[in-house]
C-alpha cells in the first residue's frame, strides 16, 4: 500500500460553550461587588411613601390599614361598545 503526500486529520479547533442561542440569564454579581444602578430610565423605590389601597392615606398599606374595607367598585368594560348595547 502505497502513502500519498497528504497530512493527518486535524481535530476541531478547542472553543468554548456550544454553538446556539446564549443563556438568558444576566451575569451574577459576587457578593462584595458594587451594586450600583447604571440604568437612567428606572427609578429607584428608595424613600418611597406608601400608600394604602383601601382608605388612600399615606404611611400604610392595605393590610395593616384600620379602617373599614372599602366597597369596591366594578370596572368598566373597555374597549369601544357594540352597536346593540347602545
Amino acid at each position: 500500500m502505497a502513502r500519498m503526500n497528504r497530512l493527518g486529520v486535524l481535530p476541531p479547533s478547542w472553543r468554548k460553550g456550544n454553538p446556539g442561542r446564549p443563556p438568558n440569564h444576566a451575569r451574577r454579581r459576587g457578593r462584595y461587588e458594587a451594586k450600583t444602578s447604571t440604568t437612567t430610565t428606572r427609578m429607584s423605590r428608595k424613600n418611597r411613601v406608601m400608600t394604602c389601597g383601601n382608605c388612600k392615606q399615606d404611611g400604610h398599606n392595605r393590610l395593616s390599614c384600620s379602617n373599614p374595607t372599602a366597597k369596591v367598585q366594578p370596572k368598566r368594560p373597555r374597549g369601544r361598545p357594540r352597536k346593540d348595547q347602545v
